[in-house]
């Protein structure tokens, strides 16, 4: 078997779910402590209304939240300065279900304190920061 190929089943035999939520491979830690959002999910993470924006993100270990959908995190692989995470996704209004991945970017400088959210493709969804 090839290198890169073994690397690759090994990594995604390691990222099952679990009970607990979403696996994390190639982990020394949590993937993600607390509660991130942008100003209007922080808002509503904090008892704020869903309807007050629509702008919200809110960003949770075991997954994401946006004003018009609601995504569970199945997987979690990091890496060096990013986590690549797989969901399945709750859509407003519809009844339909998408497999989705983001891409969760560590802040450039080390006393940033915002992660960047990105779709598969590397389009930004947002910025985030924790709701402290």
């Amino acid at each position: 078997m090839r290198p890169l190929l073994a690397a690759f089943l090994s990594l995604s035999t390691s990222a099952a779910c679990t009970a607990d939520g979403p696996a994390v491979a190639a982990s020394d830690g949590p993937w993600l402590t607390g509660v991130w959002g942008n100003a209007a999910g922080c808002a509503y993470h904090q008892g704020g209304s869903r309807d007050a924006d629509d702008t919200l993100v809110v960003l949770r270990p075991d997954g994401l939240e946006t004003y018009v959908s609601d995504c569970e995190f199945l997987s979690v692989l990091r890496g060096s300065g990013a986590s690549v995470v797989t969901a399945l996704c709750g859509h407003e209004g519809e009844d339909v279900l998408t497999a989705e991945t983001f891409i969760v970017r560590d802040p450039w400088e080390p006393e940033a304190r915002t992660k960047r959210i990105t779709d598969g493709d590397g389009n930004l969804r947002d910025e985030v920061a924790p709701c402290d």
